[in-house]
C-alpha cells in the first residue's frame, strides 16, 4: 500500500489513557512525543484515546494539528465492555472522517479499530507491541490461567490480527507470537529525538574508563550476547571501557550469567525511566550503542 500523506487526515486510534490538566494531557511513557512526530507527517490528526478530567499537573500540549476526541475514561477490559457502545460509536466515526487510520495494537481497542478500518475500506497501518503480551503472561497467574491467556494470545488474538492487517504496513516491536509472518517488519520505535540530548558538560577525560550505554529490551534481536562479548575483548585488551546495560526483558538473567563468567565491565541498571536518562544524559555516557540485528539502526552513536 503506498500513500502520500502530506495533504491527509490521519485517525490514531489507542487506548493510551489520558488525563486533562489545564495546559494540556497528562499521559505515561512517550506516547505524547511520538504522536507529535507522527503528526509532522500529515495535514490534520484525530487521536482518539480515553481521557478523564483531572486536577493534574505538568501537563502537555499536543502539536496544533492535533485534534482529541475523547473516549469514556475507561481502564482495564471490564470498564471497556460497559462502555463498549459508546466506543464503537466514537471509534467508528473518527475513522470514517478520516483518510488513514493508525491502529496500536494488540490490545482491544487497536484490535477493534482495525476491524472498523477493514469494514469501512479506510487505508490504515498499525503497530503491534509483543512485549505487551510478554508482561501480561509474566504477571502472577495461576499455571492453567497462564496458559490459556497464551494460547488466547498465540492463536485468537494474533491469527485475528493477521486477517485484519493482510497487505498492510504492520511494524512489531518484540518477538513474542511475531514468528515468520513476513508482512509485519520490526520497528524501532523510539521516543527521543536527538536535540534533547544535553550537551556534554565535561571534556574528554583519558584517565577515565570510557563509558559505553545501551538501553532498550533485553530480547534476542537487540544482539547484546555480541555487545558483552566486544567490551569483554575491548576491556581484555587493555582498554579502559566499562558499560551500563538499561532495560528489562527475558533475557536478563541469561545475559548477567554470561557477564558473570567473563568477568566483563558491565552493569545491569534495570528499568530508567525517559526522562530520567535524558536528563542524566544517558547517565554521562561517551557513547549509546544500539547493536539491534533488525531495523535500521545498526550502530552506536557518540554522545
Amino acid at each position: 500500500m503506498e500513500i502520500s500523506s502530506a495533504n491527509k487526515s490521519l485517525a490514531i486510534i489507542s487506548h493510551k489513557y489520558h488525563i486533562q490538566a489545564d495546559n494540556g494531557f497528562v499521559v505515561k511513557g512517550g506516547f505524547q512525543t511520538l504522536t507529535d512526530e507522527i503528526a509532522r507527517h500529515f495535514q490534520t490528526v484525530d487521536l482518539c484515546v480515553p481521557v478523564a478530567s483531572g486536577n493534574a499537573e505538568n501537563g502537555r500540549a499536543y502539536r496544533d494539528n492535533i485534534e482529541v476526541t475523547p473516549l469514556p475514561p475507561f481502564q482495564g477490559r471490564k470498564a471497556l465492555l460497559s462502555n463498549l457502545p459508546e466506543v464503537l460509536s466514537i471509534m467508528w466515526r473518527v475513522i470514517r472522517e478520516s483518510d488513514i487510520a493508525y491502529c496500536m495494537g494488540p490490545n482491544d481497542v487497536g484490535v477493534m479499530a482495525m476491524a472498523i478500518s477493514k469494514l469501512q475500506g479506510t487505508k490504515m497501518f498499525a503497530s503491534i507491541d509483543t512485549d505487551r503480551a510478554y508482561r501480561v503472561l509474566q504477571t502472577e497467574y495461576n499455571a492453567l490461567e497462564k496458559q490459556a491467556r497464551y494460547i488466547v494470545s498465540k492463536y485468537i488474538i494474533y491469527s485475528l490480527i493477521r486477517f485484519l492487517t493482510k497487505d498492510v504496513p504492520v511494524f512489531v516491536t518484540g518477538d513474542m507470537f511475531m514468528g515468520q509472518y513476513k508482512p509485519w517488519k520490526q520497528w524501532i520505535k523510539t521516543t527521543l529525538r536527538a536535540d534533547e540530548i544535553p550537551p556534554k558538560k565535561r571534556p574528554d577525560n583519558p584517565s577515565e574508563p570510557f563509558h559505553v550505554v545501551f538501553a532498550g529490551r533485553l530480547s534476542p534481536e537487540k544482539n547484546l550476547q555480541r555487545l558483552i562479548r566486544s567490551i569483554d575483548h575491548l576491556s581484555g585488551s587493555g582498554n579502559p571501557i566499562y558499560c551500563t546495560i538499561v532495560g528489562s526483558g527475558r533475557l536478563r538473567n541469561k545475559l548477567e550469567k554470561t557477564v558473570e563468567r567473563l568477568g566483563a565491565p558491565i552493569d545491569f541498571a534495570g528499568q530508567i525511566p525517559n526522562d530520567e536518562l535524558i536528563s542524566s544524559r544517558f547517565l554521562g555516557a561517551d557513547l549509546l550503542t544500539l547493536p539491534s540485528k533488525t531495523g535500521p539502526i545498526k550502530h552506536s552513536i557518540r554522545l
